[in-house]
């Protein structure tokens, strides 16, 4: 039977649920390609940054702004591990809308962090609501202390090695979900590559 057939075979109502489901489709399909779109657009400016003599607090901050059109954050920050001191290391927080330089508002040493979970298993980790489980590590209480309830923490690979993370907090419990993992994943290897850059620059060890 051609597809002609079985639409002429269909009644009233089921041409309208047909109709429905189609355009739920289409609608689902063009969200998917602007958000690829958008995506690959931050992607290629940030490779463009990392390509020029602009600074990681800069291309932090145009990656932020960008960001925020797929990913909602109230702050954003990269850790990066400092194997001497066996301690993680916060060089820029964006929060506000201002870059704050090396906001050291707590340490955060080694096993005593979420981040260290995510550097040994080299996954990424979404927690949705912090307050349910902030006795897990040690650091839980002073960022809920903060206020913040939702995190997501994206590791940062050089050289088959993950020297930090990628971190979203928001204040809102549930803010972040699996598909602002997904869209994180497309767009860390750029911010991997940023963080590479100010590594070799600064002759920091990694």
């Amino acid at each position: 039977m051609s597809t002609i057939q079985v639409i002429d075979s269909l009644g009233p109502e089921e041409m309208r649920a047909r109709y429905r489901d189609l355009s739920d489709k289409y609608r689902r399909l063009l969200g998917e390609i602007e958000t690829k779109s958008e995506q690959l657009a931050l992607i290629n400016g940030l490779l463009r940054l990392v390509n020029s003599n602009v600074t990681l607090d800069k291309i932090l901050h145009v990656f932020s702004m960008n960001l925020k059109t797929l990913c909602p954050f109230d702050r954003l920050d990269i850790a990066l591990f400092n194997p001497l001191q066996r301690h993680f290391e916060i060089p820029f927080a964006l929060q506000d809308g201002r870059i704050l330089s090396n906001p050291d508002e707590y340490p955060r040493p080694w096993g005593a962090t979420v981040i260290t979970k995510v550097v040994q298993e080299r996954l990424p980790l979404l927690r949705t609501d912090i307050r349910k489980d902030f006795q897990q590590f040690d650091t839980d209480r002073l960022f809920v202390k903060k206020g913040y309830s939702t995190e997501l923490i994206f590791p940062l690979e050089i050289e088959n090695r993950v020297v930090g993370s990628l971190n979203i907090a928001c204040f809102e419990a549930g803010k972040l979900a699996d598909r602002h993992l997904r869209t994180l994943y497309e767009v860390s290897q750029a911010v991997t590559a940023a963080v590479y850059r100010y590594l070799v620059i600064n002759k920091l060890p990694y």
